[in-house]
């Protein structure tokens, strides 16, 4: 064997999956997806690009495998609690927590559906968790998928608004600086109540509008939820008293 193919050979037996998967998530952190090349990443474990190809057959599934390292990481529910919101809400903050730390995956997230070992594990606890607290059919995914999308959306704002991710106290000093500056410069009499407000609309506390509008937001499904148990035990309720009715009727009638 010629020494370029005894080399080939070392390459391919010291790579593994995870130490491919560390070199493009730090790859992805520093220069974001784009960068994200076969080529490119061989080039950082210093192997041909032909020994990627022995664990990742292509790109889209290089990148499920970092979208799947990615929720490994990711609280899961426990689907035994009774505090479905509770569950729900630590579900969201870790996802949130996650793709702040990194940001270059947050449109793969919102673009995509992977269905990688660790998200479906997440998935299942979560329906296991609502379908044992008494939700049934479309209500799991009622309930459930709205919380994913307003977790990804407000993430993919805030990546937008601090491009490094989660932004340190002296950016967010500096934004609310210049946002406040904006508004108060403002023609009062035009926009008298913007003016008015503009110490409280430049506030960027993120965590602590995320938290209120997670907050609202399962209020809000737990609300339409027992609206909907209820309206479903009046008719069941109104059924059985029609059926009785008739039945007592039916009896009459024989008993003439």
């Amino acid at each position: 064997m010629t020494r370029t193919g005894e080399r080939s050979v070392n390459e391919r037996r010291s790579l593994s999956r995870a130490r491919i998967l560390e070199a493009a998530l730090h790859l992805a952190d520093a220069e974001g997806l784009d960068a994200v090349t076969m080529r490119r990443l061989a080039g950082d474990l210093g192997v041909a690009p032909m020994a990627l190809y022995t664990h990742f057959r292509h790109k889209e599934e290089l990148l499920g495998g970092l979208v799947d390292l990615l929720a490994g990481e990711v609280q899961i529910p426990d689907a035994r609690a009774s505090d479905w919101q509770g569950e729900l809400a630590n579900l969201a903050r870790s996802m949130r927590r996650q793709l702040l730390a990194h940001p270059a995956f947050v449109p793969l997230v919102a673009n995509k559906d992977p269905m990688t070992p660790n998200t479906l594990r997440i998935f299942e606890a979560v329906l296991r968790l609502l379908r044992d607290r008494g939700f049934e059919g479309e209500a799991l995914t009622h309930a459930f998928y709205p919380v994913f999308v307003y977790t990804v959306g407000f993430v993919a704002q805030e990546v937008a608004r601090f491009s490094g991710g989660e932004p340190e106290p002296d950016q967010i000093a500096e934004v609310e600086r210049q946002m406040r500056a904006q508004l108060e410069s403002l023609p009062i009499k035009e926009f008298p109540t913007i003016v008015e407000l503009a110490p409280h609309l430049a506030r960027c506390a993120q965590e602590e509008y995320f938290d209120y509008g997670l907050d609202c937001l399962l209020r809000g499904i737990a609300e339409r939820t027992e609206r909907g148990g209820r309206a479903r035990t009046a008719r069941g309720n109104g059924l059985a008293r029609g059926n009785g009715g008739a039945r007592g009727q039916q009896a009459r009638s024989s008993s003439r």
